[in-house]
């Protein structure tokens, strides 16, 4: 599991024990699934681009997993 905390609330890639796909959450609400949590981080940028509040530049790579703190679950 990863998590990234953004003004816009705290995103969550989760995998599924049932598919195996990487569910993407904000705070408890799921967004969408994705074959790995690389292409689950790019969805994150997708989302929250076009929100000028919203800097990027402390993530090497915003659409890698970068920046994001990983959990052992």
């Amino acid at each position: 599991m990863w998590t990234l905390r953004t003004r816009r609330g705290l995103f969550w890639i989760r995998q599924s024990s049932k598919t195996g796909k990487y569910e993407l959450s904000i705070d408890r609400e799921k967004l969408d699934t994705y074959d790995s949590p690389e292409q689950a981080a790019k969805a994150v940028h997708q989302h929250t681009s076009g929100f000028g509040w919203w800097d990027w530049s402390h993530l090497e790579a915003p659409e890698s997993l970068a920046g994001w703190n990983k959990w052992k679950t």
